[in-house]
């Protein structure tokens, strides 16, 4: 009757003696325990969300026994979309929501609502000033373990690798004002200090962001997630920005190649007439060579014909779809002179630019998510979670060798930048003056 995090481990029942064993040992541990079952889903990643944070790891229990789990800024309520769905689970403090992708590009499923303390914004948790008397890992049987936090003696601290702050293992250690450390494994006699306010992090890490901006040119990766990352990262900025700066830098490179291949899909309809050719065809040939020179340069030659007007006919190309689109080059210049901030401003103005058809991005993504992921960003987070989860074990193990990637001057993209009005017509409806015009 009481929520408890970790309490008798989930299971796959496969008989009755396997459901009368788990009855027994449920009703041992509490006598006013319930059981719920539910069908089993091999699910390839398992996530939390509580306020502040998505969780996500590998397998079905990833995130919850912190085996796997990666920790993400989260910015919006998973639980928005049912607005008594708080009360109706008996939410009192902070919700806990469990989450399974089935597939790695599946929607989440939201498998379990439960109530728990809420979270530190910061990657330890370190409640008051500690010097470090024992280590425990954070290991074993979950049951053993809410005692165990119980009585800890004063210093002991909690080392939990590769874990999160959502953990079941982290939940009985915050509910005890246990230290609870994940970057770094501490030693016996260190000072740990109270981590105020978070972890203070705001500084761009620029390797981490060129990292990851390399690493978006050339992942291999279908344009959905992708559209995706772009735009649970725009709108992710103050949570991320000295933090997943990794993330940030995948979202400024997927914003380029999603520009530079909507571009040059545009460009068929050059010459006032289409030329007949599918669009989905010039995006498969262009998507995956975004950063080879040629396409650089054909990305370049493509926004000098944006800006000639005799080109195109009506609703096709033109000066729209340059200011649309330059973005992508003023991303790419910018990263290129290691501006991190400035980078971080153009992507905020290439995502929310238009064209003549409506949003920039709306052949990849439907229009209606801009304005839902910028009043909820954690729904559009969610979605490209597996995607991010993989690129980050990608970004862990190249993230020097990506950063040292370098662009040189000649691979930067001029462009027209000088837009000031030189000149106003006034339209004149008096017929007898249009030889004047």
């Amino acid at each position: 009757m009481r929520p408890r995090h970790g309490f008798v481990d989930s299971r796959v029942v496969r008989s009755v003696e396997e459901g009368v064993s788990l009855i027994h040992e449920t009703l041992t541990a509490d006598p006013e325990a319930e059981i719920v079952t539910m069908p089993h889903v091999a699910a390839e990643f398992s996530g939390i969300w509580t306020p502040g944070f998505l969780i996500i790891g590998k397998g079905t229990d990833g995130a919850t026994s912190g085996s796997s789990a990666f920790t993400i800024p989260a910015l919006g309520d998973l639980t928005s979309q049912h607005p008594n769905l708080k009360t109706a689970a008996g939410i009192k403090g902070t919700p806990y929501l469990e989450l399974l992708w089935p597939e790695a590009d599946s929607l989440p499923l939201k498998v379990q609502l439960r109530d728990g303390p809420p979270l530190p914004q910061s990657v330890d948790y370190i409640p008051e000033e500690t010097c470090v008397t024992e280590i425990i890992r954070a290991e074993g049987d979950l049951l053993a373990w809410e005692t165990k936090m119980r009585n800890v003696h004063p210093g002991a601290i909690v080392y939990h690798p590769n874990g999160s702050l959502a953990s079941h293992y982290a939940i009985h250690a915050v509910l005890n004002r246990v230290p609870l450390l994940i970057s770094d494994e501490p030693a016996i006699g260190d000072i740990l200090f109270p981590d105020v306010g978070g972890n203070g992090a705001s500084e761009i890490d620029m390797e981490a962001l060129r990292a990851g901006y390399f690493l978006a040119l050339r992942a291999k990766i279908n344009k959905y997630p992708a559209a995706l990352i772009m735009l649970a990262g725009c709108h992710h900025i103050a949570a991320w920005k000295g933090k997943q700066d990794g993330f940030l830098g995948l979202a400024l490179g997927f914003s380029y190649r999603l520009a530079v291949t909507a571009a040059l899909a545009e460009i068929r309809h050059i010459g006032r007439k289409d030329r007949g050719i599918d669009r989905e065809v010039l995006y498969s040939a262009c998507w995956n060579k975004t950063h080879h020179s040629r396409v650089r340069a054909r990305f370049r030659r493509a926004l000098y014909e944006f800006l000639e007007a005799d080109l195109w006919k009506r609703g096709y190309g033109g000066r729209r779809w340059f200011e649309f689109t330059r973005w992508a080059a003023v991303i790419h210049n910018r990263m290129a002179a290691s501006n991190g901030q400035g980078s971080l401003e153009a992507l905020n103005q290439l995502v929310h630019g238009v064209h003549n058809g409506g949003w920039g991005f709306n052949k990849f993504l439907r229009d209606e998510l801009l304005d839902e992921t910028a009043a909820n960003p954690v729904t559009t987070l969610a979605e490209c979670a597996p995607a991010l989860y993989q690129l980050a074990g990608v970004l862990q193990c190249r993230k020097t060798e990506l950063a040292q990637k370098q662009l040189t001057p000649g691979e930067t993209i001029e462009f027209p930048q000088d837009f000031a009005v030189q000149e106003i017509y006034v339209a004149d409806r008096d017929r007898s003056r249009r030889s004047e015009w």
